[in-house]
């Protein structure tokens, strides 16, 4: 991390993910040697859902503008954006190659502002690999990869929406406990992979989780097949994946069966979000755990749901007496979800913590339940600066309970905060000023899309823009 903080910075925003992308990969490392191999696995399964995110692709229709049509690099957010492209090109270069490749680039342009060009300039160098193709793809497409599989016939069918990547993806084929190795050459709409007798296995595209590409199943896998392919599931990143796309299909007594057996935490907390009430029992159980990020997930996931009496005592307990603060935080968040109860409401908004958790829960309950009042505690918070948390839970509530009749008094406020040079509640108010659809607001914006940093340049323009209609 620090090499890269130390040593060099980059010539311009657009060429940032060599500093934060860096900055996010580069601990994985860490946790590799620290906690082992799926820790790595799985966070690399993390950063590359969020790349897909950041960038607004999930759920996505055709997009227009071919492979390498955009004019810089364009990933998303430049922490997950930036890893995922990083981690794919450890992989295509493997890890001797990778690290002296990086080793050269840090020693030539050590004290000194980079480019992407520069970057892969060394590394193409230094690797003896043409990244051309690599760079045009990854760094300036308008969109991540979107592909859909089916079974035609005894073929496995691709799908992909435009615009259309050129891959090659591994896919493993489970025959009894046994995989079948193949591949598949992605290019254009549809491509196809003869199977043979294999066609009526379950199967895997991308098993080991190495590109980050929006993937469903149109197979209608059984519950038995399911569950197969999670008990035979090459790594962590494998088994999240199937946990995200394909459980919802199965039956919860069977992701119960699959969380019960998985050693890593973070997939049984995404497990947890996938049980819904006829989980709750399940639930309840991981909220004694010993383990406090199991607790915690449990009571996230309960937080969701409409809660039984079994539960609302148990989570009662909890608020009350667990010793980690988070813990209590996330447990009194599962109550107020279950209550309206303004007396509730008002006893959390008393209540202290560490991160000011208590009053931003309890304000963003109030907006919802008690709007007036929330309008009016929101503006004594932007009238005398609070937490940092606090403040930008204030904004979205007043984007959210809007004006009082006849007044001004919100949109001055946020007026106010847009004009700081703060990050969060500086965003927070452009949008919620985007949100209250007042056009005064365009004329304090505007300056904000030429002059202002990265994150709130693309916030004021898209305000704008939203104000402007």
């Amino acid at each position: 991390h620090h090499w890269f903080g130390d040593l060099i910075t980059c010539r311009s925003w657009e060429h940032s993910w060599l500093n934060e992308g860096f900055a996010t990969t580069l601990p994985m490392f860490y946790n590799r040697a620290t906690c082992g191999q799926d820790a790595f696995d799985l966070d690399r399964y993390r950063n590359f859902e969020g790349a897909i995110d950041t960038m607004g692709m999930r759920g996505r229709k055709e997009v227009a503008g071919a492979i390498g049509s955009v004019a810089n690099p364009n990933m998303g957010s430049i922490y997950d954006g930036g890893c995922s492209r990083i981690m794919m090109l450890y992989r295509l270069l493997g890890e001797e190659r990778f690290w002296k490749s990086i080793h050269a680039f840090l020693e030539t342009y050590k004290f000194q502002p980079v480019t992407t060009e520069d970057f892969f300039g060394i590394v193409s160098k230094t690797s003896g690999e043409d990244l051309s193709a690599f760079v045009k793809q990854w760094f300036y497409s308008p969109a991540t990869p979107s592909l859909s599989a089916s079974i035609d016939g005894s073929d496995l069918v691709i799908d992909q929406l435009a615009p259309f990547y050129t891959l090659d993806l591994p896919v493993w084929v489970l025959d009894g406990e046994a995989w079948v190795k193949k591949s598949i050459h992605v290019d254009g709409a549809r491509s196809k992979l003869a199977l043979g007798d294999l066609a009526s296995k379950p199967l895997l595209i991308d098993p080991e989780v190495w590109t980050p590409m929006e993937l469903s199943y149109k197979m209608p896998y059984t519950g038995a097949q399911v569950d197969a392919l999670y008990a035979h599931a090459p790594n962590a990143a494998q088994r999240a994946r199937l946990v995200a796309h394909v459980f919802d299909s199965i039956p919860v007594a069977d992701r119960i069966t699959a969380a019960r057996g998985e050693k890593t935490v973070g997939v049984v907390q995404m497990i947890a979000d996938h049980l819904g009430t006829e989980g709750e029992a399940y639930l309840l159980e991981m909220t004694k755990q010993t383990d406090k990020r199991v607790e915690n997930s449990g009571l996230q996931a309960l937080g969701r749901l409409k809660l039984s009496p079994e539960a609302i005592a148990r989570v009662t307990a909890v608020a009350a007496n667990d010793p980690n603060e988070a813990v209590r935080e996330t447990a009194t968040q599962a109550l107020l979800n279950n209550s309206t109860d303004t007396r509730f409401g008002q006893k959390v908004w008393t209540m202290h913590a560490f991160d000011d958790g208590y009053r931003v829960m309890a304000m963003s309950w109030m907006g919802k339940n008690q709007p007036e009042k929330a309008r009016t505690l929101a503006l004594g918070v932007l009238a005398n600066p609070d937490s940092e948390p606090l403040r930008v839970a204030s904004i979205n509530v007043l984007a959210a309970v809007k004006e009082g009749v006849g007044g001004h008094q919100v949109f001055d406020a946020l007026i106010k905060v847009a004009k700081e040079t703060s990050y969060g509640a500086r965003i927070a108010a452009i949008n919620a000023l985007a949100a209250l659809g007042n056009k005064d607001a365009i004329s304090v914006l505007k300056p904000f899309t030429i002059h202002g940093p990265g994150g709130v340049v693309g916030t004021a323009q898209g305000a704008v823009n939203a104000l402007s209609k």
